[in-house]
């Protein structure tokens, strides 16, 4: 996300320290090193996005926000350092708050999987398998075996959709549960239970695509942020 603006101010160093060959200012040289720092703290923390989008764990959100903390520090320091310089100051200071939206936006995201839960025993899915295991008790009981079977299929099917951005099954698996409600109807006590499950998953699946609109409006920050540095280079 400051990408562009990191690498717009070690060109900026870089052409300085160039510029002024026989005495170069250790000043600069030190923004130089703590500049390649900031970018070191960039990449680490787009590579623990990466793997958060790809399967999403606190820790991995927790490090990305880390890494983002300490560029934030350093692009701080440096903005205070150079507050005298216009230049070096806007780029330092643009680098801090495209720092402060990726964090943020990253924190919204990560509260929303929150919701949801990382896995089976936690957020909604919690919930959901409690009363998934609910229900696959009292479909044994009634001896149902189609019913069961069919059910047992929705529950296979349920980890495969909260796998990220696995959109391809929720049509089946919305299809199989809907079907499932229409047969629970000569079933009273199972058709409670089942209520329960039923509407924790339209919960879960709402707050899912919540997330995926979440993840466009973070994409079009991005691009807004780039355009931003842009100007700023001029």
């Amino acid at each position: 996300i400051a990408g562009l603006a990191i690498f717009s101010v070690l060109n900026i160093l870089s052409n300085r320290l160039n510029e002024d060959a026989q005495g170069r200012d250790e000043a600069l040289t030190d923004a130089v090193l703590k500049s390649k720092l900031i970018q070191e703290d960039m990449l680490m923390a787009r590579k623990y996005e990466v793997q958060y989008l790809k399967n999403p764990q606190k820790t991995t959100a927790d490090n990305a926000i880390e890494d983002m903390n300490s560029l934030q520090e350093r692009s701080n320091e440096l903005k205070t350092q150079f507050k005298d310089d216009k230049g070096l100051h806007a780029l330092f200071t643009a680098i801090d708050e495209d720092a402060q939206t990726y964090k943020d936006n990253f924190s919204k995201l990560e509260s929303m999987y929150s919701t949801i839960g990382y896995n089976p025993n936690s957020g909604l899915r919690s919930t959901l398998t409690t009363a998934g295991t609910n229900v696959e008790q009292l479909l044994q009981n009634s001896a149902d075996g189609p019913l069961y079977e069919q059910f047992m299929y929705a529950r296979k099917l349920e980890p495969v959709y909260f796998t990220p951005r696995n959109e391809g099954v929720l049509g089946e698996l919305s299809c199989t549960l809907n079907k499932l409600k229409a047969d629970l109807e000569e079933y009273p006590a199972i058709q409670t239970e089942y209520g329960k499950y039923s509407e924790t998953f339209k919960k879960a699946v709402s707050q899912n695509r919540e997330t995926s609109r979440f993840m466009l409006t973070f994409e079009k920050a991005t691009k807004s942020i780039e355009r931003s540095v842009a100007d700023i280079q001029k």
